[in-house]
């Protein structure tokens, strides 16, 4: 991904959603994750294959069971813990 689509695309999503549509093997997830290795400063982003979640229940699912391990990192120790 060259670097001016890499700052746009990282810049607009500091406001707004970003969808990519495009047929398939042209390239989408390789983008999204080149983005989830090389993220911009202030984002945290994750990548979920939906590709088998078929429901809003199963994706909040699959949603937490990424975030959660995310969270507990970010947790630091205070000196009253």
């Amino acid at each position: 991904m060259d670097e001016i689509a890499k700052v746009y695309i990282w810049k607009r999503l500091a406001t707004e959603s970003v969808r990519f549509l495009a047929e398939r093997r042209v390239g989408k997830t390789s983008v999204l994750k080149k983005m989830a290795s090389e993220p911009s400063s202030g984002f945290r982003p994750i990548y979920l294959d939906r590709e088998k979640v078929h429901s809003a229940e199963r994706f909040i699912e699959v949603l937490l069971s990424v975030l959660k391990p995310l969270r507990r990192q970010s947790i630091k120790p205070t000196a009253d813990s």
